[in-house]
């Protein structure tokens, strides 16, 4: 048994196998982790959303992203199932309620918090040279991304569309979307605002102009029909704002937060700002 300590509970959690055996997660972030620290063989279930990388769609399905079926849960045996903070909030008071052991990691603020989390699946799961060797490959790359010349000129606007009730958000300054749009060069029209979301019909209420918009559908979370691409571009033209170019993104581009966001969002974040 090791009992290992959770800053977001406040207390130790135990874990009675480890290294661990059988572990399910609640996140496609986390998901995405665990495949490329090399313990696919390890997940013995998943969110439904887990789809990165597209073998993660064939692991057991134990709930949403915010609810669980506990009666799968417990037939699958975890020896530990890792959740995010935020809305998941419920489901860890849930299991643990359960005397399932549960470890919640934070919704990463900025890039280095990604990082951060493939750290600490490493030490709570009992494979710390994998994840050390994972965290190596993702710094490397974010110093490639990083341009020698410091000045940042090109401004853009991200918004995800969670659907008609979801609603459209950009990113504000605790999100690891606006801190990558800064990392490679660029400029987040709401890297000011002092959340990690910020309603977006709120800045384009006072944006007249920018460089580059980023349209991403978001609403497979909330299982909704998203607003729109065609919608979105209607508002910011009765609006008069004006912007030199709009990209579509699939989903899960830039909300995702496991590696492929370093390791490929970010890659397009940057192609996008050089091409103006």
């Amino acid at each position: 048994m090791k009992k290992i300590y959770n800053e977001i509970l406040g207390e130790y959690v135990e874990i009675v196998r480890w290294p661990v055996e059988r572990i399910i997660s609640m996140s496609s972030g986390l998901t995405e982790t665990l495949y490329m620290m090399g313990l696919e063989d390890l997940i013995v279930g998943t969110d439904a959303f887990s789809n990165k990388p597209p073998e993660a769609k064939k692991k057991p399905k134990v709930g949403s992203y915010m609810h669980v079926n506990m009666d799968i849960i417990r037939e699958l045996k975890p020896d530990i199932v890792v959740t995010i903070t935020g809305v998941q909030r419920s489901i860890v008071e849930r299991l643990r309620k359960e005397r399932i052991a549960v470890y919640p990691l934070p919704i990463p603020a900025d890039v280095a918090g990604i990082i951060s989390n493939t750290s600490i699946l490493g030490y709570i799961t009992g494979y710390i040279d994998n994840a050390r060797k994972l965290s190596t490959e993702l710094l490397r790359k974010i110093g490639e991304l990083i341009p020698r010349d410091r000045s940042r000129t090109r401004s853009i606007l991200a918004v995800l569309d969670f659907g008609p009730r979801g609603g459209l958000w950009s990113p504000g300054s605790a999100s690891h979307i606006s801190d990558a749009i800064h990392l490679v060069g660029g400029i987040c029209a709401t890297e000011k605002e002092p959340v990690s979301y910020v309603e977006t019909k709120t800045i384009l209420e006072k944006l007249e102009s920018v460089d580059i918009v980023i349209y991403e559908n978001a609403s497979y979370i909330t299982l909704e029909q998203p607003i729109g691409y065609g919608s979105f571009a209607e508002m910011l033209e009765k609006r008069g704002i004006k912007y030199y170019k709009l990209e579509v993104f699939h989903e899960e581009t830039l909300a995702h937060t496991g590696p492929s966001f370093i390791l490929d969002s970010m890659s397009k974040l940057k192609n996008i700002i050089e091409s103006l």
